[in-house]
């Protein structure tokens, strides 16, 4: 039951496409539950591969009138120029919390959770959190707080702008799934840009129910849930 309740393990299984994870473990020696799990997250992440899909611009169009319509705070990062914010469970100088709750991004959590359960085929993925990234250049740098890997959904009018992740990648309308703790960075650009990046926050399992509950209104699903929040139609 333990095992079956932890968000950090089932954050890494719905990134597999078979969701399935053969873990052997010496049942006659102690094992602690954490060490299980420890090792299922060394041996998921050895499965784990990068990802790239081409998204159709028509599916993106309704998502980038919506970004581009609400406004969007300068963002604080270091390694991250312009705005945006996170949406979700973050986090902040006294502990943890779930930021943001409007219809609008309410709205913005569905409609990207429905384009990236339609380009992927993988109904079962879950997050706590989205990041999103407004007209923003970001330098080199490794992501930290994400429980596994992320996926990010890149669109706008705009040249350059590339997707730097070993090498330089074409993001415009794209989809990837990849290592947040790998070094990664975005090229300059002429136009208008967004990222949004969906990941789980290594703090959910510190969340009690009422902010599990203002993450299921926002649209966000739960490691653990068995049920999805309501979607928007493409």
């Amino acid at each position: 039951v333990y095992l079956r309740e932890s968000p950090v393990l089932q954050s890494l299984l719905v990134a597999l496409p078979s969701r399935r994870l053969r873990c052997e473990c010496d049942l006659s020696q102690p094992c602690h539950a954490d060490a299980i799990i420890d090792e299922c997250r060394k041996m998921a992440a050895s499965k784990l591969r990068f990802e790239e899909w081409l998204v159709p611009a028509d599916q993106m169009e309704a998502l980038s009138t919506l970004i581009f319509s609400l406004k969007w705070p300068e963002q604080s990062r270091p390694n991250v120029q312009g705005r945006g914010r996170c949406i979700g469970l973050t986090a902040g100088p006294s502990g943890h919390y779930v930021s943001s709750f409007r219809d609008e991004h309410a709205s913005l959590v569905r409609l990207s959770h429905a384009i990236l359960w339609k380009v992927t085929r993988r109904p079962a993925l879950r997050f706590t959190s989205l990041q999103v990234n407004i007209d923003s250049i970001a330098r080199t740098h490794t992501d930290s707080g994400n429980c596994g890997w992320s996926f990010m959904l890149v669109g706008g009018t705009f040249t350059g702008g590339l997707f730097v992740y070993g090498e330089p990648r074409e993001s415009c309308n794209r989809l990837f799934h990849f290592d947040g703790h790998r070094p990664h960075s975005s090229t300059d650009f002429q136009g208008r840009r967004f990222s949004l990046v969906f990941f789980v926050h290594s703090l959910v399992v510190d969340i009690n129910w009422q902010e599990r509950e203002l993450l299921w209104r926002l649209g966000f699903w739960h490691p653990v849930d068995t049920d999805r929040p309501q979607e928007l139609s493409l």
